[in-house]
């Protein structure tokens, strides 16, 4: 079993990324069929052997336009490095570790749903018993210490991964009473510039009436990127100097 495991967690972490990258996705956040709010963003990624660095620039809309997340991945470590620039910010924010798994700018999504190696470092339960066409394979892991008496927080979560692709296509995170209190999902695979890659990703809270959305509306895999795009201080002079609409038109 503990081989099994650690296949799993090889699979996932070696799958094909693409050393460069740039993405465009819309984010939504619904409610009874109706939009709350929405969030055009750019992504650009980078991987350097065990490092992957990310670049997150809020396009639209007013007045978020200009926020940027800078976060860095390493390859094993489950804790990410996470700055945040709000438009009107004079610096940067480094954020906690434990802040990786609350919502972003207000959508169900988490910063470790965006995340391409997902923290398996203590994973230590594998199941097979719920395999339907060997399609699928769960983890259970220990998230976060803090969580241990707000049952608001994720405690821990299970994650399913499809077999193909090593992409986490289902993560349901439970609180430290075992109960599930919110899930993301990840379908529609596609292969697009040799890499595959979820289209439309969705994450909802337990017992809320409000879900949300991410659809993929561009990817461009293998771009050469200027090293100032992961550069904090370069960042912060361009978001300065030409607003949010500087990314796309800085590839080579």
């Amino acid at each position: 079993m503990k081989s099994l495991l650690k296949r799993l967690i090889h699979n996932h972490r070696e799958r094909e990324l693409g050393n460069t990258g740039v993405r465009d996705i819309r984010i939504e956040v619904e409610r009874d069929g109706k939009r709350l709010l929405y969030y055009l963003i750019s992504h650009a990624w980078q991987i350097d052997g065990e490092t992957c660095q990310s670049l997150f620039l809020l396009q639209e809309p007013h007045p978020f336009d200009g926020t940027a997340i800078l976060m860095t991945e390493m390859k094993q470590s489950d804790i990410p490095k996470i700055n945040l620039h709000l438009r009107t910010s004079k610096n940067w924010l480094q954020l906690d570790f434990e802040r990786a798994y609350e919502r972003i700018l207000g959508t169900d999504f988490s910063y470790n749903d965006v995340r391409f190696w997902l923290p398996l470092e203590k994973a230590k339960d594998l199941d097979t018993t719920s395999l339907e066409f060997n399609s699928s394979i769960y983890v259970n892991y220990p998230a976060t210490q803090a969580a241990r008496e707000n049952l608001s927080k994720p405690y821990c979560y299970r994650v399913t991964f499809d077999q193909q692709s090593w992409i986490p296509v289902s993560i349901t995170y439970y609180n430290n009473a075992s109960s599930p209190i919110r899930i993301f999902k990840a379908e529609s695979l596609q292969v697009i510039d040799g890499i595959w890659t979820p289209t439309l990703m969705s994450a909802s809270i337990i017992g809320a009436s409000s879900f949300s959305k991410m659809n993929l509306l561009d990817l461009k895999v293998g771009v050469k990127l200027d090293a100032k795009i992961f550069d904090p201080q370069s960042v912060q002079m361009l978001i300065k100097d030409f607003g949010s609409t500087w990314l796309w038109e800085m590839l080579s």
